[in-house]
C-alpha cells in the first residue's frame, strides 16, 4: 500500500506542476472492496491513467477519463454534473 501511495503522491505532483493547479488525490479501490486487485482490475486502472496523463499532457482542461461502450474517452465536466442515473448494465 505504500509503494501505492507514493505513486500517488508523485502523479498528483506531477499534474499540480504542469498545470499549475491545486490537486486532489484519493486512494480508493480493491482496499475498499477487500481482496487483492485482479489483473482486470490493474489493467483498467492503467488504462485510466493512461488517459489522465496524455489529458495533462496535451493541456485538456475541465474533462475527466471514462469508460465508455468499451473503451476510454474524456467526458466534459459539466455533462457529467448534468448526468443522474448510472446504469451498470451498459458497461
Amino acid at each position: 500500500m505504500r509503494k501505492a501511495l507514493i505513486k500517488t503522491i508523485e502523479a498528483a505532483e506531477y499534474v499540480k506542476e504542469k498545470l499549475g493547479l491545486n490537486v486532489k488525490y484519493n486512494l480508493m479501490g480493491y482496499c475498499k472492496r477487500g481482496g487483492s486487485p485482479s489483473a482486470a482490475d490493474r489493467l483498467h486502472a492503467a488504462g485510466f491513467a493512461k488517459y489522465a496523463i496524455k489529458a495533462v499532457n496535451e493541456g485538456l482542461m475541465n474533462k475527466y477519463v471514462v469508460y465508455k461502450n468499451g473503451s476510454y474517452t474524456y467526458m466534459d465536466l459539466k455533462e457529467a454534473a448534468n448526468k443522474k442515473v448510472f446504469n451498470w448494465d451498459k458497461l
